[in-house]
């Protein structure tokens, strides 16, 4: 019997935040409608993980056609900096259509993280959540 996907993306999820701390705090990710598909975050935040999904949605929306207004491209990146860390939110395409059907995968922080390091392994968990979800 084949592993889930829900059990791959924790998998995943784990390994990346074990790997990396304190660096790395913990990840979301959702659906460009803000629908959460996983979050693995070890630690008591303020709100849901289904709210902030869905925040990520509205976020990123606006801010993908702000970047298109002054860059006339597509948004790929977003950093949230802030006293206590960093959200560092990526977009990864399910199609081939540059503004297509979009999952927000993003990373949380700790407040002096090393962004070399976590640039390096947030690239490849991408790869590895975009195989996990993309694999049908």
């Amino acid at each position: 019997m084949s592993e889930s996907v829900a059990s791959m993306l924790e998998r995943v999820s784990r390994d990346l935040v074990e790997r990396c701390q304190p660096d790395i705090r913990g990840v979301i990710i959702a659906r460009d409608d803000g629908l959460l598909i996983h979050a693995y975050i070890p630690y008591e935040i303020p709100a849901s993980s289904h709210t902030v999904a869905a925040m990520l949605s509205v976020f990123m929306g606006p801010s993908r056609k702000v970047y298109r207004s002054l860059m006339n491209a597509t948004l790929s990146e977003a950093l949230l900096s802030g006293t206590e860390g960093k959200i560092i939110v990526r977009a990864i395409p399910l199609d081939e259509h540059p503004e297509g059907k979009k999952v927000y995968v993003s990373v949380i922080t700790s407040s002096e993280p090393n962004l070399g390091l976590i640039l390096m392994e947030f690239d490849r968990y991408i790869e590895a959540v975009r195989k996990i979800l993309v694999r049908r």
